[in-house]
């Protein structure tokens, strides 16, 4: 049986040196799962 993937967004501000919480940045990063229904482990996106 073929592993499932999907996706997870995630938006973050970033603390920047400019002015804190302007600079916005969206993360798309691959979700699989195993045969048995669990999640491994996601690496994000930095």
């Amino acid at each position: 049986m073929p592993l499932r993937t999907g996706v997870v967004l995630q938006k973050r501000l970033e603390l920047g040196i400019k002015a804190p919480g302007t600079t916005r940045e969206v993360t798309v990063d691959r979700m699989t799962f195993n045969v048995d229904g669990t999640i491994t482990p996601i690496v994000p996106t930095l």
